[in-house]
């Protein structure tokens, strides 16, 4: 079994706040500042977005927990691009970003080599997607899928809930998703550069995601409507 702060333990009918080994605490139930409540997922509606802060070519592995929701035109969970070729052209020759996307004519998956899997709408998938020289392996639902790999060459950040096109958002192709959780590993795959956890701002009632690595909170970078959230926990 796998515990992470997404997690929930009872003893009983007691939630478990903490978990140690020895002295050194190995699970803990809501690990947030006290100024911010934990969420079960953040909503997007093709109009909200957030950038990340990291480079594509600076990662090697993402694990995220999403529902498709609504399907719009293009939709993209995630993505860092130079050029939207890199999804669109369904060859393996563009290598310049990364992404999740699906659409309304093939609900498809496509990273720097393409992958197709159709997803469904208003459907939760877990995804492991990992990839280095060479390789790129996708766990998606416990079904694995590995493709041919030569790299990531994107200067650009990546962006949730969203397509970064060239440095700047396509707003066309905006989703509306609702993200559960996003962890980003750098090229070794095993260091933590971001973990994106859904909540809200007490104060102000301010949705967005709190990443435990930077321990910054980050909010809709989009205009118009906010994210919406789902039940505490």
């Amino acid at each position: 079994m796998k515990i992470d702060n997404n997690t929930k333990i009872y003893a009983g009918s007691t939630p478990v706040e903490r978990i140690y080994a020895g002295s050194t605490i190995i699970y803990e139930k809501d690990s947030l500042p006290p100024e911010y409540k934990r969420v079960d997922y953040l909503s997007s509606s093709h109009a909200q977005w957030i950038d990340t802060g990291v480079m594509a070519n600076t990662l090697g592995r993402i694990e995220t927990k999403f529902n498709t929701g609504s399907i719009n035109s293009y939709n993209w969970a995630m993505s860092a691009s130079d050029s939207v070729q890199m999804a669109r052209s369904g060859t393996s020759t563009n290598t310049v970003g990364i992404g999740l996307h699906y659409f309304e004519s093939n609900n498809g998956f496509a990273f720097v080599d393409i992958i197709n899997y159709n997803f469904a709408a208003n459907t939760t998938y877990e995804i492991d997607y990992k990839f280095k020289s060479g390789e790129q392996i996708i766990a998606i639902n416990g079904d694995t899928y590995t493709a041919s790999y030569t790299g990531v060459s994107s200067i650009q950040k990546l962006f949730l809930f969203g397509m970064n096109y060239g440095g700047r958002v396509k707003t066309s192709e905006l989703s509306g998703i609702s993200l559960y959780r996003t962890k980003l590993y750098g090229t070794d795959q095993t260091t933590l550069v971001r973990d994106f956890v859904p909540c809200y701002r007490i104060i102000d009632n301010k949705p967005g995601l709190y990443d435990m690595v930077t321990k910054t909170f980050y909010i809709n970078q989009g205009s118009g409507a906010d994210f919406t959230t789902g039940m505490d926990s």
